[in-house]
């Protein structure tokens, strides 16, 4: 049995910092081990695919997030956050989860997204309407109550919180002096 992996990275990493207790998340990050992620959703078996999908607020996080991820074995897809607002990183999600379903999947294969919103819910039914067995790994906190009853096969990530996520202080910026 292969996986094929869709991950909402803003998704994970928001819900993360609640739950990992960071009230003034925007002064710090959460910081995913992506690899441990892919590892254990994988079961340590290669991915048939392995995707990950989130936002961006400047050119050295975007660099970060593309090297972190890719090291990890993910293909990123990282858009510009506007505003504090991102957008397309749902829909890019489903366009490719619903392609791969038609070209890469094969049956007895696992179909996991990790994320926690209602938003994946039409693309979970359509793919369970086609036979395809769909896994929903989330933190337990978060989770949508419809995902809950979509049954779907649910993965809890809450007893590898600390393994998976890991809050970034702010770096402190350096005043110069003025003589």
């Amino acid at each position: 049995m292969a996986s094929l992996i869709y991950v909402d990275d803003s998704n994970l990493r928001a819900t993360a910092r609640e739950l990992l207790g960071s009230a003034h998340w925007q002064l710090g990050g959460a910081v995913c081990n992506y690899k441990a992620l892919q590892e254990m959703l994988s079961f340590g078996e290669q991915p048939k695919a392995a995707r990950i999908y989130g936002s961006f607020g400047s050119a050295a996080e975007r660099h970060a997030l593309i090297v972190e991820t890719s090291k990890a074995g993910f293909v990123p897809s990282f858009v510009k956050r506007l505003q504090d607002k991102e957008k397309g990183v749902d829909t890019a999600l489903v366009a490719d989860l619903i392609s791969d379903s038609f070209i890469s999947y094969e049956a007895g294969d696992e179909v996991i997204i990790v994320a926690g919103d209602a938003d994946y819910l039409p693309a979970i039914n359509r793919l369970k309407g086609r036979g395809i067995s769909v896994s929903v790994a989330f933190w337990e906190y978060g989770l949508a109550d419809s995902v809950r009853r979509s049954g779907c096969n649910l993965v809890s990530l809450q007893s590898n919180l600390k393994n998976l996520i890991r809050l970034q202080r702010p770096k402190k910026k350096h005043l110069k002096a003025v003589a």
